[in-house]
């Protein structure tokens, strides 16, 4: 390994805000517990109700004043997550079985727990895209007015797995039954939250896409557990770039970037970086680690 990747690889490391970074090979199965008679809407104490509707008029303001709009759509949580036994920042392959009992909650509730770690036993279910051009071109770009990411780069696209996207089966209580699922599976609507996530922050729709498949699985300390894809796109980079720009609603003020898919070229990109938000760092971990990915 070269010494410009260790240097990079320590900087990725250096942070504290990702506790597992788990290099994937193959889909994530998990048992789907998603119990339909618990909502984290509506079992917590009424000043908690209070206070999560004053932070969210106070998300929604912030968000006015930057010409943004923000949305409260009903998102999936994730309870009392534990993996067991990763170190802090260890990447490694796995093939694991992964228990998720999953809970109905909303953006509202989520920032308020980013916000004040007020719900320390849920975690919102994420989405990371690590988008490719057909050229090796991995797309980037930086967050602007969204709380703790705010300035940092980030892999596009990211996002949570909305509820509307799970399956009634899994949802409903009188179609509801505890099952094993895959990630992949389209009714826990993990895909359908990438691909519309993808569409929404690049334009590029999935029929545009020539190959997924799963990179890694991380939490950080700000309630988010999210699986990361590596999609490899039909379109070159100027292409992408074009798309983009050709977008009614940009979320990137700077623009996109696109870094050659090459070691040592995400390693430099890593070292200039002003700041890398806590899931693309996880990720950059381990395309750097694992280097048959790439």
């Amino acid at each position: 390994m070269s010494t410009i990747v260790e240097d990079a690889l320590r900087r990725l490391r250096k942070g504290d805000d990702v506790n597992y970074n788990i290099f994937l090979e193959g889909s994530i199965f998990f048992v789907c517990e998603f119990d339909p008679y618990f909502s984290l809407v509506k079992h917590n104490p009424a000043e908690i109700e209070r206070a999560v509707e004053e932070n969210w008029n106070r998300v929604k303001e912030q968000a006015r004043l930057a010409g943004r709009e923000v949305f409260n759509g009903e998102r999936v949580g994730v309870k009392n997550w534990n993996f067991e036994p990763s170190p802090q920042y260890r990447s490694e392959r796995y093939t694991i079985d992964l228990s998720l009992p999953l809970v109905k909650s909303d953006y509202a509730h989520y920032k308020f727990g980013e916000q004040t770690r007020r719900f320390p036993g849920v975690y919102e279910l994420g989405v990371v895209g690590a988008t490719v051009s057909s050229d090796g071109g991995l797309v980037f770009g930086v967050r602007e007015g969204t709380g703790t990411d705010d300035g940092k780069v980030s892999l596009i696209p990211a996002g949570g797995v909305e509820l509307n996207y799970v399956d009634k089966e899994f949802t409903d209580k009188t179609h509801w039954k505890r099952r094993t699922v895959s990630s992949e599976d389209s009714r826990c609507g993990i895909r359908a939250s990438l691909f519309e996530e993808l569409k929404e922050e690049t334009g590029i729709s999935c029929d545009e896409t020539s190959k997924i498949s799963t990179v890694n699985f991380a939490d950080n300390l700000y309630f988010n557990l999210a699986i990361t894809y590596l999609i490899r796109t039909d379109l070159t980079s100027d292409q992408i770039r074009e798309r983009y720009d050709g977008l009614e609603k940009r979320e990137y003020e700077k623009g996109l970037t696109l870094v050659p898919l090459r070691i040592e070229d995400l390693a430099r990109f890593v070292l200039e970086a002003e700041a890398i938000e806590a899931h693309s760092a996880s990720v950059l971990d381990t395309l750097l680690s694992v280097p048959n990915l790439i």
